[in-house]
């Protein structure tokens, strides 16, 4: 075991923190199986759908033959049609089949994205119960898009409930991107649901790489919910080439709400890099919010990067959700000035949002330095996206002239956000003799000149004087060093 390993126990020894029992799953796009719970992709009793039969030897020549004869090219002006040369459908058949190509042609050229989900959603569901084959070989032939992955999603789930492995074999045919792969996720999923044993039998044919990688933590969820100490036994049986880090890191992100400090020694001991990384910053999250003390602790134990910075950051945000004063309490014990000085950003973040005069009485009140200065301007900025004349009232208020000037400028900057051509003319009207009134314009008008470049040109042109003036026109153009 790591010396982390050895140092996270004794520190689990040592608690008595009450355990919290949440639970935590990995989403999965469940809009699919609402589809197939609510019966939307079931046939009538009387006439059940046909299995596909796409087979892999033959899917190139579908595919061609797809690809020239179902362009999208189609047009309702000369409704053509041309059919696949694989298939010779019935009379019938092929009256329904150019019915739903022309309905979902027609769906496609919807301009509203939400219009156009629902009804392409809604009449591949329809087709696909009737003709299966047919349905397919239409989906084959769309470009990628959301509707392909939905109704590939649709497709090989309705497939999956009655031939798990065809729908697996269907899935590396068809889901070719990242995007699409997320039908690994619903597979899985839905097999899992069935019979985890089965389930687990199905991952042997999952495709290497990332469809391996959400068809085993899906099941590794799903078990979890099940059962979780029976699954977190079976992730730690299995080798590393087998999924052993990905399925222990998903048993755990549902054990660490529950029992940080065993999902924790759990951690130290059989995740190492990433998982481990991903894992700790999960129970430091649950950690923060049961004991701050400990956690920054543990948080010293971690290697100094991004990890640690990442971690403490997390920790602050959640901190001041609940209590914004023990929260910057816990920064200032922060080892590191940079990531102290992130992290204080952080809880003002959210502190503005519950708290805004409390956040600024904190600020004021810092030592006077740099960690002051940083803080003030970037609590002037959120001040300013809600009440920007307020917060140049609070910002003149600051008790060294550093911290007065970094507050005018972050106000500048938030306003700008909002109005740059208001923001704008009250930094020009700051006193002439004022520290923060060049940075102060340059900073509105380099936002202004992203909405209105023509206003924001003419406006630093008559700022006097030249000291003002050279600072509007080097926002316009950074690279400008003259009038």
């Amino acid at each position: 075991m790591s010396a982390f390993g050895r140092r996270s126990s004794g520190f689990r020894k040592q608690s008595s923190l009450a355990r919290a029992v949440v639970l935590a799953v990995l989403a999965t796009a469940l809009f699919v199986v609402f589809y197939v719970r609510q019966g939307r992709l079931a046939p009538p009793p009387e006439s059940p759908p046909k299995t596909p039969t796409l087979l892999a030897e033959d899917q190139g020549a579908t595919n061609r033959a797809v690809t020239s004869q179902t362009t999208r090219t189609r047009t309702r002006a000369t409704g053509k049609r041309k059919q696949s040369a694989t298939t010779q459908p019935a009379p019938d058949d092929l009256v329904a089949t150019n019915a739903y190509r022309d309905s979902l042609d027609l769906a496609l050229e919807e301009t509203d994205p939400i219009d156009r989900s629902m009804a392409f959603g809604r009449l591949f569901s329809e087709w696909f119960a009737r003709d299966p084959d047919a349905a397919l070989v239409y989906l084959s032939g769309l470009p990628p898009s959301p509707e392909y992955t939905s109704g590939l999603l649709l497709a090989l789930t309705s497939v999956g409930k009655n031939d798990p492995s065809r729908a697996i074999e269907l899935a590396q045919q068809l889901a070719t991107n990242e995007e699409q792969q997320v039908v690994y996720s619903v597979l899985f999923d839905t097999f899992a649901r069935a019979s985890l044993s089965d389930a687990e039998q199905l991952l042997a044919e999952a495709p290497p790489g990332a469809p391996f990688e959400s068809a085993i933590r899906a099941l590794a969820s799903r078990w979890t919910d099940s059962n979780l100490e029976s699954a977190l036994a079976w992730a730690q049986k299995l080798k590393e080439e087998d999924g052993r880090s990905s399925a222990i890191e998903t048993v755990l992100f549902s054990l660490a709400p529950q029992d940080p400090w065993r999902a924790l020694d759990i951690a130290a001991h059989d995740l190492d890099g990433e998982p481990l990384e991903r894992t700790v910053a999960r129970v430091m999250q649950r950690l923060g919010e049961l004991d701050p003390e400990q956690a920054g602790r543990i948080l010293q134990l971690l290697p100094e990067g991004q990890t640690q910075t990442h971690i403490a950051l997390d920790l602050a945000r959640a901190l001041a959700s609940s209590n914004p004063a023990v929260a910057v309490a816990w920064t200032s014990k922060l080892p590191d000035v940079e990531t102290r000085e992130m992290a204080v950003k952080n809880v003002l973040d959210v502190w503005v949002g519950t708290s805004p005069n409390d956040a600024k009485s904190y600020v004021a009140k810092l030592p006077s330095g740099a960690s002051q200065d940083s803080a003030a301007e970037h609590l002037a900025v959120r001040l300013a996206a809600m009440d920007p004349l307020d917060a140049a009232r609070w910002a003149n208020t600051l008790p060294t002239e550093s911290a007065r000037r970094e507050a005018l400028i972050g106000v500048a900057t938030g306003w700008a956000q909002q109005d740059a051509s208001a923001a704008a003319q009250w930094a020009a009207q700051l006193p002439a003799a004022d520290a923060a009134r060049n940075e102060a314009i340059y900073s509105a008008v380099s936002y202004w000149v992203l909405s209105d470049a023509d206003a924001a040109s003419a406006f630093a042109k008559s700022i006097k004087p030249a000291a003002a003036r050279k600072a509007a026109i080097r926002a316009l153009n950074p690279h400008e060093d003259s009038e």
